[in-house]
């Protein structure tokens, strides 16, 4: 089966992606606010919590099929630290999926006008995702970002080149 690290846990937004659906495999989640994680374990979905800062470098020996970030990563205070650990976390076959259900635009502009603590807190546009990416070892393979969707897909540097790879923006 697939194995899912998902990082950024909360009220249940992907809740039918996760250990739903007769798949077979394991989904582990880790989440930085114990009150996210508390919402998304009392929703009973089969995974692993785990309460963890991402942002901290230490060696897993666990490594995952799919990376999955769902609308978190404008809140690492250190992105190349937390790209490298999602990258550290990947088989090497394994892919690591970056999503938002808005474009970097909109999100930033919402953690703008909310301010206080994610004021701050900026999503990085697609075009700037090649050379993060190729910092923490992977290689972007599909880029969107418009107003209703921001995805980033990669792969590390010492896969191949997937037919299909694209970037769209």
């Amino acid at each position: 089966g697939v194995e899912w690290w998902k990082w950024g846990v909360g009220p249940g937004q992907v809740r039918g992606w996760l250990g739903g659906g007769g798949r077979s495999g394991r989904v582990v989640a880790w989440g930085f606010l114990p009150a996210m994680l508390e919402m998304a374990r009392a929703r009973a979905v089969d995974a692993d919590f785990e309460l963890r800062d991402i942002c901290e470098v230490r060696e897993e020996s666990r490594r995952f099929d799919l990376v999955f970030c769902f609308q978190a990563f404008p809140h690492f205070r250190d992105r190349l630290a937390a790209m490298r650990q999602m990258a550290r976390q990947l088989k090497p076959a394994g892919e690591l999926v970056v999503m938002h259900l808005l474009g970097s635009r909109q999100v930033s502009a919402i953690h703008h006008r909310v301010g206080g603590s994610v004021g701050g807190d900026q999503l990085p546009p697609a075009t700037v995702w090649p050379e993060l990416a190729a910092r923490a070892g992977l290689r972007v393979t599909e880029a969107v970002d418009c107003e209703d969707l921001f995805l980033i897909k990669a792969r590390r540097v010492d896969e191949s080149p997937r037919r299909g790879d694209r970037v769209l923006n």
